[in-house]
């Protein structure tokens, strides 16, 4: 199997959340709710940042549909824990150095080509331009992206992985489709 579809079961993961640093199961932190995961590269990343910003301001859009949201970095614990810009987040972070998560999503990364997409450029700018700057490199440089929408049973009902680095759907496609 090369990608995750609907109907596929949501591989369950174990993880520590940023600034919590309790071990939780993505299955029991999910009962009967529905769930949201995004696949990033990392927290220094600056589309990423940009990324994780707008997933934020979207939250209470997600809350009003009873969705719990996951955003999964290959960045370390403590490499989260030094970045102010997502100390004030109301997601779960997920810290996946290792890539296991990713590896149970089917989540890859990509080629040079995918890394240096031209329909990346304009998300580059917007993050400068709002004010983020690049941090420290972790995981693979050329990680492309997933989103995954999963019900309250588990089962996955919208995969969307991304060509290039920083191709994911829009919030306002990814809530109509909840």
């Amino acid at each position: 199997m090369s990608h995750l579809i609907k109907g596929n079961l949501a591989p369950n993961f174990e993880y520590l959340c940023a600034f919590d640093k309790t071990s939780k199961s993505y299955l029991e932190e999910c009962q009967n709710k529905k769930s949201v995961i995004y696949f990033l590269r990392y927290v220094g990343c600056l589309v990423c940042q940009l990324d994780i910003k707008r997933i934020n301001d979207s939250i209470a859009s997600f809350s009003n549909k009873n969705v719990e949201v996951f955003v999964v970095i290959q960045s370390s614990i403590e490499s989260i824990e030094t970045y102010n810009t997502v100390q004030k987040i109301n997601f779960r972070l997920v810290s996946d150095s290792s890539s296991q998560i990713y590896k149970r999503y089917l989540v890859t990364k990509g080629n040079v080509f995918q890394f240096l997409h031209p329909n990346s450029i304009p998300k580059v700018f917007k993050s400068l331009k709002s004010g983020f700057r690049h941090g420290k490199f972790e995981g693979e440089e050329t990680q492309l992206p997933a989103v995954f929408i999963v019900d309250e049973n588990h089962i996955i009902k919208y995969s969307y992985y991304g060509s290039y680095i920083s191709d994911l759907p829009a919030i306002d496609e990814i809530l109509q489709k909840i």
